[in-house]
């Protein structure tokens, strides 16, 4: 019996393997000494990490290296003290021999830098709030990934916490070599096993003895085995990086570079764009830049490689390189007869329409959209990527016109067949009726029995209009004469000449005049057309805030209303203030902000407020971010409504900043009531004026509002304009 327990005693101990010991690794970018915990081993990294040869920085724990995107130009690098890497980067990290990585922590420099990681194993929390720090969490021995895969991702360090068992041997390298084939490697030699059936491979399973080719996707898994000890098991799906033909790279989709091992003759190429066909008769567009290629219509290239990068449902290729250029058979365009016969599943084809007219989209204000209209009335819409605010592309000019001949490549928007045109040839190019003009303008408010009139400049040109939401053509009604008006109504119009393109349709809306409305305007980009409060100046210097430009409980006044802003705010620099920018004056209001307007007379009816000169877009608050007192009027598109029946006073509470250039405030004031004279006449008594408070104002300096006039014993209410 003891015989028996020594024995087994010294089975358990031969059978116990040496203990693993826990460790940190710090990988810190530029700067950065905030870590979070002690560190075994810290590498500090510097300049830049990626190019065509991505460089790998090997550690203790393994190996780091950052794969670029193909849509981005950009190389992973180190910025002052962080690391940057891009949108659709991918960071592989390859444990070394013996190692498990348990976590990974990724400190970033802000929450919008540390947002959406994918990760091909395990699982990782995202963290929105300081410190910022991303948290992967598992248990890999082989390689796994993560990936920058919805913003850029700005990192000060990188924490690995691991263990590792001495003398273990290291997993294979599994990759994909040319043609198809895979190779397995081991840095120490190490004889490698390998199974493509998701099996765990053994020792007695295939031996590698030479690379061995895939014909779709597949589960390569595969151990190294030395000196009687194995490796952990590493697995990897691959797939093919070669195919014959277009529509094989098509089927494949691959996020990985695929070869297009067949030539494939050019067809067209304008800047970064190049259209290529294959035997097969299939065309594919190939984008992205490749130095010293260029190519003419007719130009073999003995292959191309890229990855798959559809944009639109638009297949398309990101091009990676290209194989050796020979001389070939110039791509003739296919003859489509009719827009209707349009092909729609042969995308990227080459094609002309002949004898159509077009005409530009008035409503694209980039100037790339036209429609296209063939002898049957059928329509398709011209994108034409190639204009000259681009300068990755020489220019291709679009005429509006008639019986034109165009050539192009059928593209896509979303299942919506167009196509993209290289050249228009031919036909009559056409000028444009003038643009009709309403009298009065737009906006106007009327009395019933005023008259209209639609005028254009183009002679002999007719108009047609209609009202309401219908767009006019020429079948509309046409316009004969001034137009009465009764009621409120918007008229849209459009001008037509034979021999010319139809203008552009305009429209007019007039309402109903009332003769209480009223208008209070707050121009805070013109200082000429304020009434600036005591103590408030016109800001002098650009960018600086100025005590004097400050609204903090400042009242303005205009008209009948007046315009009060405070504020929570204790700093100089988010008080509301006036502000002087690259371009002109404007109000910016900020957090803690309260706007609040008020009618010394009548009711408020509207508010509409507009971005300052110097804002590139319109900066206002979220819903969530504005309250609005009394809450039952409506907000949209900046413009405030009030209930029915309208406001004294409302108020407006930001929870974050805005840029206002002008406030209009409308308004409906009390009908005007005189009140009886008694007494004496009293034409030679002194004329005095009072403000609705009470308070004598001079008569020689009325600002536009309503005042109380006494002439001797006659008091009356007065509007001055």
């Amino acid at each position: 019996m003891r015989k028996f327990l020594l024995l087994l005693s010294l089975i358990t101990v031969l059978c116990v393997p040496s203990m693993a010991k826990a460790d940190l690794l710090y990988l810190n970018f530029g700067t950065a000494t905030n870590y979070d915990g002690e560190a075994t081993n810290k590498v500090s990294v510097s300049g830049t990490l990626t190019g065509d040869n991505p460089q790998t920085i090997t550690t203790d724990a393994g190996t780091f290296l950052w794969e670029k995107a193909a849509s981005q130009s950009s190389n992973t690098n180190v910025n002052t003290n962080h690391l940057r890497w891009y949108k659709g980067d991918i960071l592989h990290i390859t444990p070394a021999a013996g190692v498990t990585i348990t976590k990974v922590r990724i400190k970033c420099t802000a929450s919008n830098y540390c947002k959406n990681m994918g990760v091909s194993t395990g699982s990782i929390t995202i963290a929105t709030a300081t410190p910022f720090i991303n948290v992967w969490t598992g248990e890999a021995n082989t390689e796994f990934t993560i990936t920058a895969s919805e913003a850029q991702v700005r990192c000060s360090w990188i924490e690995v916490e691991y263990t590792k068992v001495e003398g273990a041997v290291a997993t294979p390298t599994i990759a994909m070599g040319e043609n198809n084939t895979v190779v397995l490697s081991h840095a120490d030699g190490a004889d490698i096993y390998y199974t493509l059936d998701e099996t765990t491979p053994s020792a007695s399973s295939t031996k590698y003895e030479v690379p061995f080719t895939i014909t779709g996707l597949t589960t390569v898994s595969a151990i190294a085995v030395k000196e009687g000890k194995s490796s952990a098991v590493v697995s990897k799906s691959v797939n093919l990086n070669t195919v014959g033909s277009i529509a094989e790279f098509i089927e494949l989709a691959s996020a990985d570079a695929v070869k297009i091992n067949a030539p494939v003759t050019a067809a067209y190429q304008n800047g970064i764009n190049l259209y290529v066909k294959d035997a097969n008769g299939d065309f594919l567009l190939v984008y992205g830049k490749i130095d010293g290629v260029t190519a003419q219509n007719g130009d073999v290239f003995a292959s191309v490689t890229g990855t798959w990068s559809p944009y639109n449902g638009l297949p398309e290729m990101a091009v990676t390189a290209i194989g050796d250029k020979s001389a070939g058979t110039a791509v003739e365009p296919e003859l489509i007869e009719s827009i209707e016969e349009t092909p729609g599943d042969r995308l990227s084809l080459y094609v002309v329409y002949n004898n159509v007219n077009i005409v530009k989209d008035a409503s694209d204000d980039k100037g790339k959209t036209y429609t296209m209209t063939d002898e049957n009335g059928d329509n398709l819409t011209l994108y034409n990527n190639f204009v000259a605010s681009d300068n990755r592309y020489t220019p291709v000019e679009i005429p509006e016109g008639e019986g034109f001949n165009v050539y192009g490549f059928i593209s896509t928007h979303k299942g919506t067949p167009q196509l993209q045109p290289v050249e228009v040839v031919g036909g009559q190019v056409m000028e444009t009726v003038a643009t009709p003009v309403f009298t009065p303008a737009s906006g106007s408010a009327l009395s019933v029995g005023d008259q209209i009139t639609i005028e254009c400049e183009t002679e002999g040109a007719k108009i047609y209009f209609t009202t309401g939401n219908e767009t006019p053509t020429a079948d509309s009604q046409l316009y004969e004469g001034p137009l009465t008006f009764s009621e409120e109504v918007t008229i849209n119009a459009i001008a037509v000449m034979d021999g010319m393109l139809d203008s552009e349709v305009v429209s007019a809306t007039y309402t109903l005049y009332d003769p209480n409305a009223r208008s209070a305007m707050y121009n805070f980009g013109d200082a000429a057309e304020l009434v600036l409060p005591e103590g408030v100046a016109v800001p002098t210097v650009q960018s600086k805030v100025n005590e004097n430009s400050v609204f903090n409980d400042k009242t303005f006044i205009s008209g009948d209303i007046s315009l009060l802003f405070t504020t929570t705010a204790t700093s100089n620099n988010t008080y509301p203030q006036w502000w002087l920018g690259a371009k002109s004056l404007e109000a910016r209001v900020y957090n803690g902000t309260t706007m609040t307007f008020a009618a010394a007379t009548g009711k408020i009816t509207s508010i509409t407020f507009t971005k300052g000169g110097n804002s590139t877009s319109w900066t206002w608050p979220a819903a969530n971010k504005l309250t609005i007192t009394p809450a039952a009027g409506t907000l949209a598109d900046q413009v405030w409504t009030a209930p029915e029946g309208g406001v004294q006073s409302v108020s407006f509470e930001f929870g974050a900043s805005a840029r206002i250039g002008t406030i209009e405030v409308a308004y409906a004031a009390d009908t005007l009531a005189g009140i009886e004279g008694i007494g004496a006449d009293n034409s030679d008594a002194p004329v005095e004026y009072f403000n609705l408070q009470g308070i004598r104002v001079s008569a020689s300096n009325l600002t536009p509002g309503i005042y109380v006039r006494r002439q001797g014993s006659s008091v009356v209410k007065v509007l001055v304009k």
